[in-house]
């Protein structure tokens, strides 16, 4: 998948970025600029919101056609809806394992970094003799 930005929507834009490409699908907005593109063989694909908008717009003239293609999108949007949850769930838990480990073994390296600066303050400590009229 590949986003390209122009300035404007002139057809400069979509000829240029695509000039080598002859062959397989673009998925557009429907824009006329890129009617050229779809000319020299390159396959156009619509989104199922641009169909659905069809659709809808044609259910009192054409009801038979209409609300069958309405109830089949809306399906599919259901299992995007579904697939969606799946993997934010899915995400969420890994993320949460990923946190269980990590902290884990923070808390093995603060603990051993406390054992290790515990060691070394004994160690490095002189022990100094403290005379009794100081007290």
């Amino acid at each position: 998948m590949v986003y390209d930005y122009t300035r404007d929507r002139s057809r400069d834009g979509p000829d240029l970025f695509l000039s080598g490409f002859s062959k397989g699908h673009l998925q557009s907005d429907a824009y006329t600029v890129y009617d050229s593109l779809h000319d020299r063989g390159i396959l156009e694909v619509a989104c199922w919101a641009h169909a659905r908008r069809k659709f809808y717009d044609c259910r009192s003239t054409c009801p038979d056609y209409a609300h069958p293609a309405l109830a089949w999108i809306g399906r599919l949007y259901d299992v995007e809806k579904a697939a969606t949850a799946a993997i934010q769930k899915r995400l969420i838990e890994e993320k949460d394992i990923e946190n269980e480990q990590r902290w884990a073994i923070e808390d093995e390296i603060r603990g051993q970094f406390r054992k290790e600066q515990l060691h070394q303050l004994k160690v490095v400590t002189p022990r100094v003799a403290v005379p009794s009229d100081a007290m």
